[in-house]
């Protein structure tokens, strides 16, 4: 059995879930989500909640066991060590802490049973269950942005809880010259472009992004609409990341859906980590000064 800690927001929740069940389809074992995190109730700066979103787009119901109880994840990792204590070769126990971030640990290990609690944002984690994995992902029953007749580039500008902060990096030049460089990739037409923000802080969009040439519209979600934005940001075309893991993983779905899509991501994601020195991005997707 494998138990994965899950905890934070729902770029992290994917984190930990795609770590989880590679690791299980590696031993060829059960995976079990621990979820407990969330009946501490946990607050954001802006008062919203951190939420399981993670259950809303995979359907564990009869796949995989889910852990609510913080008192129950205590109980079953004391019953899984005083197992191991006693008989040590038929049911050994390991749980792994992650020490580093953004660094690849080995997980797989002669145990039985493992409990991995981290974030384990490194595609070394799960890169080769990655399609797998998003195959998964449940996102066909939420509402999409249409992309029949128009080419659309996603872009994610989070302020919010990241706004002046050490991680709200991303400029506006960043954005703009992003935005131009996928049109001249695909030579695009700029009347045939239609630009989706996501983005909490309208203000900073008008002031800051070019968009007097443009179809666009800005679209304002907060903790509520998690998934319907998510899955939105997923449906376009081609995406500008910011430094998060929330549109990164969007950017995995576009890129697993549509051949042709273009992913810009910044070359920094903090003020003290550059993006080279982190095994977080597709080969293919293209890396934009900040």
């Amino acid at each position: 059995m494998v138990i994965t800690s899950i905890t934070g927001g729902l770029g992290n929740q994917l984190y930990q879930f795609s770590a989880g069940y590679t690791l299980s389809k590696l031993l060829k074992t059960k995976l079990v989500l621990d979820a407990s995190y969330f009946k501490h109730n946990h607050k954001r700066k802006d008062a919203g909640n951190y939420e399981a979103h993670l259950f809303k787009i995979i359907n564990t119901e009869g796949v995989f066991d889910v852990i609510q109880s913080p008192t129950y994840s205590r109980i079953i990792r004391v019953y899984l060590k005083i197992l191991s204590f006693l008989f040590p070769s038929k049911c050994g126990f390991n749980i792994s802490n992650e020490k580093k971030a953004f660094n690849y640990e080995v997980l797989v290990n002669k145990s039985k049973n493992n409990y991995i609690n981290g974030y384990w944002q490194n595609l070394l984690y799960h890169e080769e269950k990655l399609e797998e994995i998003i195959s998964i992902l449940n996102l066909e029953n939420l509402r999409k942005i249409d992309t029949s007749s128009v080419e659309t580039i996603g872009v994610h500008v989070r302020k919010g809880d990241m706004k002046d902060t050490k991680v709200d990096i991303c400029t506006a030049n960043y954005y703009n010259n992003a935005i131009e460089k996928i049109i001249k990739i695909k030579n695009l037409n700029k009347k045939d472009i239609k630009i989706i923000i996501f983005s909490e802080d309208h203000a900073w969009i008008k002031e800051n992004l070019n968009l007097n040439e443009f179809n666009y519209e800005i679209i304002s979600g907060d903790w509520s609409t998690t998934i319907e934005d998510f899955k939105k940001m997923s449906s376009c075309n081609n995406l500008v990341m910011c430094n998060s893991t929330y549109s990164l993983w969007a950017a995995n779905i576009i890129t697993f859906r549509e051949e042709k899509s273009i992913v810009i991501y910044p070359d920094r994601w903090s003020d003290l980590l550059f993006s080279k020195d982190l095994n977080l991005f597709q080969k293919y997707w293209i890396e934009n000064n900040i």
